[in-house]
């Protein structure tokens, strides 16, 4: 595969060209089709039927959909608004392919022979990336490493799933630790100009985060999030970020050190709650953000965020509240999370047709 199949070009002043990209129709159409399948995930757990698919093979498509088809592609689009090298029309053609098929083997028959096959397609481009990023500045020194450990966990997952179930979604929750906060966050923070810690550091604390919060949950693993949670804090301090943005990192920050310090419970409400607070609010708003022709209302900025913290709470206090009325919330709020998502997504693949390729509005 040659350089310009990858990347437009590795000159800087020419990769942030014009040239047609289908990063952001991709990640438009996934957002869409992520949010409106959490919801329906939502819903159906307050007794709504699911008309396509069973329950746990959705949520694994959900998820997997999330980062494949979302999060990588927002991922490289900010490397492409940083001037770097990220995925070019031939790569990004085949990898829209691999991501749709993928959602489909994921949600008729979990990891099976297609979701298999797409997901070693997914794996390849993702390597590519991490290649190509290798001598990223200063937050990105770590991405392309953390890509390689993230990504390596993805075959034993699927070997494990018939014979472990509980220990492949273990591992499954170790791999997306290490793929956020290894590569997407760090991309995020790059791209809002942040001073980077040392890049060993933090992919050491992404490493042990990810064996903590995954298949080894053991008390002094949680000197990962602790050294992640300095690093950041420190970082969103010393930054020229506004008050509101400066609290919500600080605020990321103070959650993951009583993680690490084991004095806010590990479980999978605590977990589910934080994570999607995470990815929904700071990290999927935040790359977004130089996408837009236009900057969207700040009510519909506010509004959107209070639905992503009100459902991520919702999950999170079922770990003490498991009734009814916190799953109904949860389910609600993710429905209004999901027409506000939905519908950038609808947007931003429209503006995609109208005037082409990010790069173009850098």
């Amino acid at each position: 595969m040659s350089w310009g199949a990858f990347c437009i070009s590795d000159s800087p002043s020419a990769v942030a060209s014009s040239r047609p990209s289908l990063l952001l129709p991709l990640a438009a159409a996934s957002a869409l089709l992520t949010v409106v399948v959490g919801a329906a995930l939502r819903l159906a757990l307050t007794g709504w039927p699911l008309p396509l698919s069973d329950f746990p093979l959705l949520r694994s498509a959900h998820s997997h959909l999330g980062y494949y088809g979302l999060l990588f592609p927002l991922m490289w689009l900010a490397w492409r608004r940083l001037r770097l090298p990220h995925p070019g029309l031939a790569v990004c053609f085949v990898y829209a392919l691999a991501v749709g098929a993928s959602f489909v083997g994921f949600a008729r028959e979990g990891y099976g022979l297609t979701a298999i096959v797409a997901s070693t397609l997914v794996l390849g481009v993702w390597l590519l990336s991490a290649w190509k990023i290798r001598r990223g500045p200063g937050w990105l020194a770590s991405v392309g490493p953390a890509i390689v450990v993230g990504a390596l966990c993805i075959p034993p997952v699927a070997v494990m799933t018939g014979r472990d179930p509980e220990l492949a979604q273990a591992l499954v929750q170790g791999f997306l630790t290490v793929l956020l906060l290894g590569a997407v966050l760090p991309s995020l923070l790059q791209l809002k100009g942040m001073g980077p810690p040392r890049p060993w550091l933090w992919l050491g604390g992404v490493v042990l985060s990810g064996a903590f919060f995954g298949p080894f949950p053991h008390w002094a693993l949680g000197v990962g999030p602790v050294i992640l949670a300095w690093l950041l804090g420190v970082a969103a301090w010393r930054s020229s970020i506004g008050p509101v943005h400066r609290a919500s990192w600080l605020g990321l920050s103070g959650a993951m050190l009583v993680l690490g310090l084991g004095l806010l419970p590990r479980s999978h409400s605590v977990m589910i709650g934080g994570f999607h607070f995470l990815v929904l609010g700071p990290v999927l708003w935040g790359l977004s953000e130089g996408l837009w022709r236009a900057r969207p209302p700040r009510w519909v900025h506010a509004a959107y965020l209070s639905a992503v913290a009100l459902m991520g709470g919702s999950v999170l206090l079922q770990h003490w509240e498991p009734g009814f009325g916190m799953l109904r919330t949860a389910a609600w709020s993710g429905a209004v999370v999901a027409v506000v998502a939905g519908s950038a997504g609808v947007f931003l693949f429209l503006q995609w047709l109208r005037v082409g390729d990010p790069g173009e509005l850098s």
